[in-house]
């Protein structure tokens, strides 16, 4: 029996594999040390391109942040600064004011007071500090105005706390209509001339009957360099009896009420409504005379244009920061107006200071960035010789180990190939068998256990999938729900022209606790809600659709903001068992008289914006929480609105906002806001509050739903 001589094998797979691996290795190595070598002289020259490209971006760049940066610093610096001047300025008024009642009460009670001793200026006190020195002006006796003298000298009696209390006042002087002269503290020097009367300052007060500030002009008895604050008063009978004044140094004003937040590298700058300069660093004595009119520059003169135009819009109250090209360079000019007052507030700073330390990197970052140009193309040449030792290198390591692997892989990839195909075809009960004790073996122990693995979490992933789409449905029904409670179509009353309301809510979650509603329970009367329900989400959106029911079920019987807030309360209690709770302002509004009854539990506190500009928050008691105790009572009051008069409701969600640095947007913020829009829309006065809310949070996210509720009246209430 003969048998079939079976053919010989021509190429062994190993071979092949091993012809394969070397062939592919070789040609692979060549291919890539060509293509690297010359990538790596493109990416020397790209690096270095990039490099200087790079440098001149981040100078431009770098100017552009430090002008942006320098901008709002400026800006918030003076209007900090203007805010602190201001506050100076008029403690140093009202307390003028204070004397001038004081001396006022004197003058119609001439009777009260012990006896006190008098000193003029030529008679020197024991103590300088407790007493005033009076003067008498030419042609006035003493014995015709002794008594007037020993009755206004108690007027140390409330000189000495006030001074002591102010440290930037220097001294206070009252001019009388019979010609005398009380300075307080006690000094001399005064000319024999001097007649107070006579006095810009005397005939400014009688002028317009009330606290002005001066211009600068010279002290008549230090004469130093001073501005003044006066004010007129009055005898018994309301005939003028003279005007006190208190003078500020040009040194104070300087160093302690313009300048405290400049520093070193600018100055302030001071002018009135005429552009006259009241207070500059530079500004002195120098020869002018008492007796003589001080002159300052008057910078609407001024032949720099960009000067003038910044004065013209410092003039007209204006806020900002501009460039403007002075005598010794390029400055920044940052300027706001002084409240209480005509003046405005400029601070300038040198362009050249703040830019000095970008333009220093500048230099640095030229200077590197030819160093890495040089330091790149020695490390180019270094790079390519060393890559073709490592490529020599490389082809005979991967000849030996294609020697070595072509001996082990070629059954057991074969048979990993087929389990891959097998799976992959769905059979996930598909095992492998290999036994070759090494990594192959525990890659196969792995793919049979990934098979288990995979037919596990398929199952698992199938019932998560569909527990996930349960859920996400059920959330979106709810918010659904949530919003169609609230009323979100405007104008919500298009036939009642008397009022505009305007209302939106954003919750922090899919579903929120916030809720606000509004509707009539009469013809005239309009109810209007707000509220925020403790905690987020589901929880709090349930027992907001409680509280949001049952507040208009009592508030439409007609009775008192505070009854329906307490029969509320005492519903929610029993059945509270959750311990939550709401806080809630109610309103009652008689749309034809502009009566509004409110109560509030424990709610913010509405702002309330005059037709004449008065903005301000409700003084209302704050009350207590819905929900917590049985037959609390609650904070309530009224009020009358009047045409154009604004009423703004919102949640804690608006105040409260927090920006990336864990700041609040604060209700000083708000009130400030509604103040600049309380002319536009309710629905664009809630659209510019909320953009500025945007604008203070940036990028931090949404804590707290976020609600508010705009309520203006249009039409004159009969």
């Amino acid at each position: 029996m003969t048998f079939e001589e079976t053919p010989k094998i021509k190429h062994r797979i190993k071979s092949k594999i091993l012809s394969a691996l070397l062939g592919l290795s070789l040609l692979t190595m060549i291919l890539f040390s060509i293509l690297s070598l010359v990538n790596i002289y493109n990416l020397g020259k790209y690096s270095i391109d990039s490099s200087s490209k790079l440098g001149d971006e981040a100078i431009h760049d770098s100017f552009e942040a430090m002008n942006d940066q320098t901008r709002r610093y400026l800006s918030q610096l003076v209007q900090d600064q203007s805010d602190i001047s201001s506050h100076h300025l008029y403690k140093v008024e009202n307390e003028v004011h204070i004397m001038t009642a004081y001396a006022e009460e004197l003058l119609s009670n001439p009777n009260q007071g012990k006896p006190c001793s008098i000193y003029s200026d030529k008679h020197e006190p024991p103590d300088k500090s407790v007493v005033c020195a009076y003067k008498l002006s030419p042609g006035v006796s003493l014995s015709s105005v002794k008594k007037e003298i020993k009755l206004l000298n108690h007027m140390t009696e409330i000189f000495v706390p006030i001074t002591e209390n102010d440290g930037n006042i220097d001294s206070i002087y009252i001019g009388t209509v019979s010609g005398v002269i009380l300075s307080y503290p006690w000094m001399t020097g005064f000319d024999d001339s001097y007649d107070p009367r006579k006095r810009d300052w005397y005939k400014a007060a009688v002028k317009h009957n009330s606290g002005i500030w001066t211009d600068p002009y010279i002290h008549a008895a230090t004469k130093e360099l001073i501005v003044t604050y006066a004010k007129p008063f009055y005898d018994g009978l309301g005939n003028l009896a003279g005007v006190l004044e208190v003078d500020v140094t040009m040194n104070v004003m300087n160093e302690k009420i313009v300048s405290t937040q400049v520093g070193q590298k600018g100055y302030a700058l001071l002018i009135d409504k005429n552009g006259k300069v009241i207070v500059r660093p530079d500004l002195e004595a120098n020869d002018t005379r008492w007796d003589e009119t001080y002159k300052t520059e008057n910078l609407l003169e001024s032949d720099n244009l960009q000067l003038r135009s910044i004065i013209k819009q410092m003039i007209n109250g204006e806020t900002g920061v501009s460039k403007c090209t002075l005598d010794d360079g390029d400055k920044y000019m940052a300027y706001a107006p002084i409240r209480n007052t005509s003046w405005s507030l400029c601070i300038v700073m040198p362009l050249e200071d703040i830019m000095k330390p970008l333009i220093q990197t500048q230099k640095k970052i030229i200077t590197q960035t030819r160093q890495s140009e040089e330091y790149i193309a020695m490390k180019r040449t270094g790079i390519a010789y060393t890559f073709i030792i490592i490529a020599i290198v490389l082809l005979i390591l991967v000849t030996l180990s294609a020697l070595s692997i072509s001996n082990k892989i070629t059954s057991p990839i074969l048979a990993l190939n087929e389990g891959a195909n097998v799976v992959g075809e769905g059979n996930l009960d598909f095992q492998l068998n290999i036994r070759t004790g090494d990594e192959i073996e525990q890659l196969a122990n792995t793919f049979n256990k990934m098979t288990q693995d995979l037919k596990i979490y398929i199952s698992d992933l199938k019932q998560t999938t569909a527990e996930k789409e349960r859920i996400e449905s059920d959330l979106r029904i709810a918010t659904e729900i949530q919003t169609s409670m609230l009323p979100t179509i405007f104008p919500a009353f298009p036939d009642r022209t008397e009022f505009d309301i305007f209302a939106s809510m954003e919750p922090a979650k899919e579903v929120g606790g916030d809720f606000y509603d509004f509707f009539f329970v009469s013809e005239n009367h309009l109810c209007f809600v707000i509220g925020d329900v403790s905690g987020k989400g589901v929880p709090a959106a349930l027992f907001m659709v409680i509280t949001k029911t049952l507040l208009k079920t009592e508030a439409s019987r007609g009775i008192p903001p505070e009854y329906v807030l307490f029969n509320v309360n005492n519903t929610l209690v029993p059945e509270n068992e959750t311990c939550m709770f709401a806080t809630v302002f109610i309103g009652l509004l008689d749309i034809k008289t502009g009566e509004l009854q409110y109560a509030n539990a424990g709610h913010n506190p509405p702002i309330i914006s005059r037709k004449t500009g008065e903005t301000a928050y409700l003084d209302v008691e704050h009350g207590f929480v819905l929900g917590t105790f049985p037959d609390s009572k609650f904070g309530s009051g009224s009020l009358t609105l009047s045409e154009d008069d604004l009423l703004f409701l919102y949640t804690d969600g608006v105040t409260e906002a927090i920006d990336e640095e864990q700041k609040l947007f604060s209700e000083p913020r708000l009130r400030d806001i509604l103040e600049k829009v309380r002319d536009h829309s309710t629905q664009e006065i809630i659209g510019e509050v909320r953009k500025e809310i945007n604008f203070f949070v940036k990028l931090a996210p949404q804590y707290d739903d976020i609600t508010m509720l705009t309520l203006k009246l249009n039409k004159k209430p009969e």
